[in-house]
């Protein structure tokens, strides 16, 4: 059960950074993606 709700709120706060910062740099999202990974 905590598999399914694990995804599901990562994937909305992903991909809002995804294009936002995707415009600005790629590199800036592996940085948020491990940042998200540490909370």
């Amino acid at each position: 059960m905590n598999e399914k709700t694990k995804p599901e709120k990562e994937y909305p706060y992903i991909d809002r950074p995804m294009w936002l910062y995707s415009r600005s740099s790629d590199k800036k999202i592996l940085a948020l993606m491990q940042q998200m990974h540490e909370l």
